[in-house]
């Protein structure tokens, strides 16, 4: 995984005195298949990173259209702080190289939508979670198209959000792209929409990303 911070190198499993807002790219590419990782973090307070944005992309757009809208977000909204001149970053190993891991993939077709005209019906891709956000809005990862056949790594985690008979509540379930190639279901709750995405269902996500970490993490 390759990293830029202001046009320097960082690398993986190493210690960096970053700057709070500092903004940091991490790309993660896999042995047989054309998408990358890309992920945006932001350093906080108190020394943490904190995902902005994480999609799999085409290696070409990797860094095309949205990505770039985030990076230029990120950077109007946090300038980069200069770094110490006593402790610049340290420059890249002679061996050091983008590292490329054998993830096997699976193509799965993602859940049809029910019609509904009291709520929009939408599934996801669960890479991370962002703690702060309210409701759906928890999940970080690309949306995903009803109906599609997507290949995707090995137990990629996916929240499916469709609505439920009482238009007060949402049916939600959490489903993992299994080793034959079909879609386990780990979680399929039916809660009012006020409590969809509220501590059971953010708990039982933490504990499947803990289990099942996307690819790179």
């Amino acid at each position: 995984m390759e990293h830029a911070y202001r046009g320097h190198l960082l690398f993986p499993g190493q210690g960096y005195i970053l700057p709070r807002g500092a903004v940091v790219v991490g790309q993660d590419t896999y042995m047989g298949t054309d998408e990358v990782l890309v992920r945006v973090w932001r350093v906080t307070w108190p020394a943490r990173l904190k995902v902005v944005r994480a999609s799999f992309l085409p290696r070409k757009q990797a860094f095309a259209g949205n990505v770039r809208r985030t990076l230029r977000s990120q950077l109007k909204n946090h300038p980069p702080g200069a770094f110490d001149p006593m402790s610049p970053p340290p420059h890249a190993p002679a061996s050091g190289q983008p590292s490329v891991a054998r993830i096997p993939t699976r193509t799965v077709r993602i859940p049809e939508a029910g019609e509904s005209s009291t709520s929009r019906p939408w599934r996801r891709r669960l890479v991370a979670m962002d703690e702060s956000a309210f409701g759906g809005r928890v999940i970080v990862g690309d949306w995903l198209t009803a109906g599609a056949s997507c290949t995707l790594p090995l137990n990629t985690l996916i929240v499916v959000c469709d609505p439920a008979p009482d238009p007060r509540s949402r049916r939600v379930r959490i489903l993992r792209v299994g080793w034959h190639g079909r879609l386990v279901t780990e979680r399929d709750s039916v809660l009012r929409w006020s409590s969809a995405f509220g501590l059971s269902v953010r708990g039982t996500m933490r504990r499947l990303l803990e289990k099942y970490p996307p690819p790179g993490q």
